[in-house]
C-alpha cells in the first residue's frame, strides 16, 4: 500500500467534526475527512475500504503517516458532516410528543443503508477461512458501529427537507471481549463475526431511540431481532418496523389478491371456499382490528380468524381515509403487534418468498401492477 508522504498537501485541522472521532482535514482536490489511527491499523482499514464496493462504504483516498508520531497515521476518506446520531429523532423518526411510532422517511432510508453494509460486509467474510493469515481471504474484522462511527453527508436540502446519505466505514483492530472470550474456547467463526455486527447494529438502533417505553412494539422487535444470535439481514426486511405504511398496505393487499386469484370470474365463490382462504380462516389468531374498523361503517363486521382479519383491512381500509400513514398508525395505536402477527404467518406459508420492503426498492408496485394485469387478461 502506498502510504503518501506529507508533501502531498494533506493539511488535518485541530477539531474534529462533531460527534465523531475524524478530524476535518483538506487537500488539493477539496475537504475530506480524516482517522488518526495507530500506522498498521490505518494501512489495514484503507486495504479494506480500498477493495470494498458499496455507496454507504466511506471513500477511501489515502493513508498519510503522522508528523509528530512516527507510529501513527491518518487515514484519509471523503469529507462528512457528523455523526449520523446528531440529526435527532425528529429527523428520524415518526414521532407524537416523546412517542416513537416507526421510522421516518429519512429514518427508513438511513437504517436500511446501515443494514445493508452489514450484510455487505457479512458478505465478504469467506466462510472457508477460519482467520485472517490468507492474503485472499476478507480480513475477519468486525464493524465499528456506534453512536460515534455511523456518519452522514448532506444530498440535498431545501428550507423544509433534508436528504443525508449514511456512510459507515470504521473496522475494530482487534477482536472485542466478547469475541476473545469466544476465540479462548474454539476461536471465532465467521458467523460470531457476522452476529457481532448485526448485534451492534442492534445496539445502536436502542441507543438511538432511547427510552424503550416511549418506542413502538414494532422497532422494539427489530432491535431484540438484531441483538439476537441469529439475525440475517432477510429476517431484519421481513420485520415490520422496517416497513413504511404503504408498503404494509401493499402486504395486505397482495396477501387478498393471492387468494382473490383462486375465486371464480365473476367473484361469486367466498374466500372461505378457496384453498389458500381456508389456510387463513383456519388459523384462528386473528389480527384484532375488528374494534378500530368497525368506527368506520355501519356495516356489522366479525373477526374471529386471520381470514377475517386481511378482508376487514382490504376492504374497509379506504373508508378509514386517504392518507396511509395516519391510517397505519391509528391501527397500530389499537393494536401495536398487527402487522408482526400478519407477517409472521404470512411468510411462514410461503405464498410471499421476499420482505415486501426489498421488493418495493425493486419496483414492487410495477412488478404487482402486471401480475394483476397478466391475471385479468387470463379471465377475460
Amino acid at each position: 500500500i502506498k502510504i503518501e508522504p506529507n508533501s502531498c498537501g494533506l493539511v488535518v485541522h485541530d477539531n474534529k467534526i462533531s460527534g465523531t472521532t475524524l478530524y476535518h482535514a483538506s487537500l488539493s482536490t477539496g475537504p475530506c475527512a480524516a482517522f488518526l489511527k495507530p500506522l498498521d491499523e490505518a494501512i489495514a482499514v484503507y486495504e479494506i475500504l480500498r477493495n470494498c464496493d458499496h455507496p454507504s462504504l466511506l471513500k477511501p483516498l489515502g493513508v498519510w503517516k503522522s508528523t509528530t508520531d512516527e507510529t501513527k497515521a491518518y487515514l484519509v476518506v471523503e469529507e462528512v458532516c457528523g455523526a449520523l446520531i446528531s440529526k435527532g429523532k425528529q429527523y428520524m423518526f415518526s414521532m407524537e410528543g416523546s412517542s416513537i411510532y416507526g421510522f421516518s422517511t429519512n429514518g427508513f432510508e438511513s437504517f436500511r443503508a446501515i443494514f445493508s453494509v452489514v450484510d455487505y460486509v457479512n458478505n465478504l467474510y469467506r466462510k472457508d477461512v477460519g482467520s485472517s493469515t490468507s492474503e485472499e481471504a476478507f480480513p475477519m474484522l468486525p464493524l465499528k458501529i456506534n453512536s460515534s462511527s455511523v456518519f452522514y453527508k448532506k444530498r440535498s436540502s431545501s428550507e423544509t427537507h433534508e436528504e443525508v446519505q449514511v456512510l459507515v466505514g470504521d473496522f475494530l483492530p482487534k477482536y472485542p471481549a466478547r469475541l476473545v472470550k469466544i476465540k479462548r474456547i474454539q476461536g471465532p467463526t465467521v458467523e460470531h463475526v457476522r452476529q457481532f455486527n448485526w448485534n451492534k447494529t442492534g445496539e445502536y438502533l436502542s441507543s438511538f431511540c432511547g427510552n424503550k417505553a416511549d418506542v413502538n412494539l414494532e422497532l422494539n422487535v427489530l432491535a431484540e431481532l438484531l441483538k439476537s444470535e441469529n439475525a440475517s439481514y432477510e429476517d431484519v426486511m421481513w420485520q415490520p418496523g422496517m416497513w413504511e405504511a404503504i408498503v404494509k398496505m401493499e402486504f395486505i393487499r397482495e396477501i387478498y389478491w393471492i387468494m382473490d386469484r383462486q375465486r371464480d370470474r365473476k367473484k361469486e365463490c367466498s374466500f372461505v371456499r378457496t384453498e389458500k382462504g381456508q389456510v387463513l380462516y383456519k388459523i384462528k389468531s386473528s389480527l384484532n382490528v375488528l374494534s378500530c374498523v368497525q368506527q368506520f361503517t355501519d356495516w356489522e363486521l366479525k373477526e374471529t380468524n386471520l381470514l377475517d382479519s386481511v378482508v376487514l383491512l382490504r376492504d374497509h381500509v379506504s373508508e378509514m381515509g386517504p392518507d396511509k400513514v395516519t391510517l397505519e398508525r391509528f391501527l397500530q395505536k389499537s393494536n401495536p403487534d398487527y402487522m408482526i402477527k400478519l407477517s409472521k404467518e404470512v411468510r411462514s406459508l410461503n405464498w410471499i418468498t421476499e420482505s415486501s420492503a426489498l421488493r418495493d426498492e425493486n419496483n414492487y408496485m410495477a412488478m404487482f401492477c402486471e401480475m394483476e394485469r397478466v391475471e385479468k387478461s387470463r379471465q377475460s
